[in-house]
Order: C-alpha cells, then sequence, then structure tokens
C-alpha cells in the first residue's frame, strides 16, 4: 500500500477499509459504551504532536497499522512504525504512539477484555494464560514480522475478524489469542528492544515499574524505588509524572487493581483474601480503590462475571 500524502489520499484509505466506525470505536454489543465491550474496535489516524505522558489499558491491546508512518514510545524505547506493522501490548503495560510529521499514520486497535472472553466462551484456563501474561516471556509493542512471522500473522487475522461481524466471533478470537499469548511467551524477552531507540527518561525507571510490577502483593515503599532508580524521591515522582502521568503510588494501586480482578474473576478465593494477596492490606482499602475505580464493588464485579458466564 502506498503512503498516504494528502487528506484525500488518507480519506480514500478509510473508505477502501470500509471499517465501521461508532464515536471512533466500535462494539460486538453496539449498545454498550467502550469500558464495557469485550471486543471493541477502533481506527485511528495517530496525532503528529509531541509525545506526552504515556498511558496504558486494563485490556490487552493489537494493533494493526492500515497507512503511514509513526513511532511508538515504550518504556524499552522508541520503534519506527508503518503500513502493515502489527502491535500487542498487554494490560498496564505503558506506551503511546503518534504519527511522524505528514506521516498520516493510520491504525485499527483491537482492545479484548481476557476475563470477560474466557467467561463467554466457557474457556477453563483463564488462570493459566494470566500466568503465562504475568511471567513476562515474550514479546509486546511492535512486532518485527521478520523474526516472528506466525506471531504477527495471528496478530493481524485477530484484527480481521474482530472487524468483521460474524457469528462465533468470541470463539474464534479465544482461540486464536489463546495460540498467539502461547507462541509469545515462547519468544525471548530479549525481543523486545530489537529495532528500538533507547528513551533516556523512560530506562531510568524501568527498575522501578518493573519492582512494582513483580511486588506490589507486598509493601512498596517510594524510598526503595528511588534507590532502584538512583533518583532522589522528587526526582522519581516527577520522573513519573513526566513519563506515565501518574504518581508512583496511582500506578502501584493500578497494578494491585490488575492483579485483583484477575483473582476476582479467576479464583473462588473470598474478598478479604484478594485484599491480603494483592497488598491492599484490609477491605476498606481494597473496596474503596476498586469502586473509585471501576464504580463498582469487587462483591458486584465477581457477580457480574459470574452471570456472564453462566449465560
Amino acid at each position: 500500500m502506498q503512503k498516504v500524502n494528502d487528506t484525500k489520499d488518507f480519506n480514500n484509505t478509510i473508505a477502501r477499509y470500509d471499517s465501521p466506525v461508532f464515536d471512533n470505536y466500535y462494539g460486538f454489543d453496539k449498545n454498550q459504551p467502550a469500558d464495557r465491550q469485550i471486543v471493541y474496535c477502533s481506527l485511528y489516524e495517530l496525532p503528529e504532536n509531541e509525545i506526552g505522558a504515556l498511558h496504558f489499558h486494563d485490556t490487552i491491546e493489537l494493533g494493526l497499522c492500515r497507512a503511514g508512518v509513526g513511532e511508538c514510545h515504550t518504556v524499552h524505547g522508541i520503534c519506527d512504525t508503518k503500513t502493515d506493522d502489527v502491535e500487542i501490548f498487554f494490560p498496564y503495560e505503558y506506551h503511546i504512539s503518534r504519527s511522524k510529521a505528514g506521516g498520516h499514520s493510520l491504525w485499527n486497535f483491537i482492545q479484548i477484555d481476557l476475563g470477560r472472553l474466557c467467561s463467554e466462551t466457557g474457556h477453563s484456563n483463564y488462570s493459566e494464560i494470566i500466568d503465562m501474561i504475568h511471567n513476562e516471556i515474550g514479546i509486546s509493542g511492535i512486532i518485527d514480522a521478520e523474526r516472528h512471522p506466525m506471531i504477527a500473522s495471528l496478530i493481524r487475522r485477530i484484527v480481521t475478524e474482530s472487524l468483521a461481524d460474524q457469528p462465533g466471533r468470541y470463539m474464534i478470537i479465544m482461540a486464536m489469542l489463546t495460540e498467539l499469548l502461547v507462541l509469545n511467551a515462547r519468544a525471548s524477552v530479549d525481543e523486545k528492544k530489537l529495532g528500538c531507540i533507547v528513551n533516556p527518561k523512560l530506562e531510568r525507571l524501568k527498575p522501578a515499574l518493573e519492582y512494582i510490577r513483580d511486588n506490589y502483593m507486598k509493601v512498596v515503599k517510594i524510598v526503595d524505588l528511588a534507590q532502584l532508580c538512583c533518583m532522589s524521591i522528587s526526582q522519581l515522582r516527577a520522573g513519573f509524572r513526566e513519563v506515565t502521568g501518574q504518581t508512583p503510588k496511582d500506578y502501584l494501586i493500578e497494578i494491585r487493581l490488575s492483579g485483583a480482578e484477575k483473582l476476582l474473576v479467576g479464583t473462588d478465593m473470598s474478598v478479604l483474601d484478594i485484599a491480603l494477596e494483592t497488598g491492599f492490606g484490609d477491605v476498606s482499602n481494597f473496596y474503596r480503590a476498586f469502586r473509585a475505580a471501576k464504580e463498582i464493588s469487587p462483591t458486584d464485579y465477581r457477580k457480574k462475571y459470574l452471570k456472564y458466564r453462566n449465560l
């Protein structure tokens, strides 16, 4: 496909793919907003503005570049992107992308709520899948299709299936996603850095981000995070805000909530045990943080997923 050079070509490119778009996204259940979808999709031209704070999702994100050129920023560095490139980001992985000047980088992004997808399809290996993701064995970000042709192909197929409103789509997506995660888990963790330019600001925070991700269930002290990054506490806080748009405490809570969601859906542990297991210390702190983030209590959240599973 040719690079999109002007507005007319860009509009023609959108028309060729004929992707349904509802308020910049669409999902299988069009009566629900984006954050309530099991699988939802967007067709989005990345802006050319300066890179701001990185962001993350509590879903798995897959992407396929339909046209144009851009760049993707992660905690591992900066990667150039072009037409037909694919990406994968796991829950709570920081990233942000943009178009290069005049690049008109056009992407289909697919967000997959893994817990709800497992419930919808009756998939019984949810906990095993989550363990694979938590082990951090594999690759994320922009995928090198020459080194990992099967992973790249599966991402393209999942995007295509997600865009097609066909019967049995959840079953097909679940099957392909399971294969994708297994193949990804077999890939070398060192592949994450291939083709990337190291971003010094992100690299300095990497020890703290990884420590929180691996130890969120324990007491995490900001002084320890600062020491890991060879920073003062004030430098660490400023760095977190610049790179992630969050404080270290906010990021820690997000990671703990992600772990709690998986236990609520994938186990029969009590809410108290989940609160203790994920580092909240007691039920009241857990309830307060969960409700503030999800606008629903942990107990009602679990009931909702049990309802989906029994449909």
